[in-house]
């Protein structure tokens, strides 16, 4: 979906790009990597979840499964929140603050080839 193809494209473009052209961000990078993986993980579990729950019947098991949909699913929701406001605060700030014109065209061009080899969505502009 969406989510993994964005997460896809900063894994894959944004991230490294931003430790060679802005160093400072590498831990930061290492974090939302680490947030990513996290996300993933627990969307698997979701929808493990909900693929058990509607093949079993109304009963005591039923019930702990929804119980537990419904932690891990607000757990889910609460990270990605914070991730977003994680990227949005800095990497996203970075690309406009600290790259240069040219850099942030380089940046556009590799989303934009990737999103094309992936047959995704159009490039971002950074521009």
């Amino acid at each position: 979906g969406k989510l993994t193809t964005h997460m896809m494209l900063e894994e894959e473009v944004l991230f490294p790009f931003m430790e060679r052209y802005i160093p400072k961000l590498e831990s930061l990078i290492c974090l939302l990597q680490s947030e990513h993986e996290s996300l993933k993980k627990h969307l698997e579990a979701i929808q493990f979840s909900f693929k058990k729950f509607s093949k079993r019947n109304r009963d005591t098991l039923a019930a702990k499964n929804v119980e537990m949909l419904k932690e891990t699913g607000t757990y889910w929701i609460y990270l990605l929140r914070a991730h977003v406001q994680n990227e949005n605060k800095s990497v996203y700030k970075a690309v406009c603050r600290d790259l240069r014109d040219g850099e942030r065209r380089e940046l556009a061009r590799q989303i934009k080839n990737c999103r094309l080899s992936s047959k995704g969505p159009r490039a971002a502009n950074f521009s």
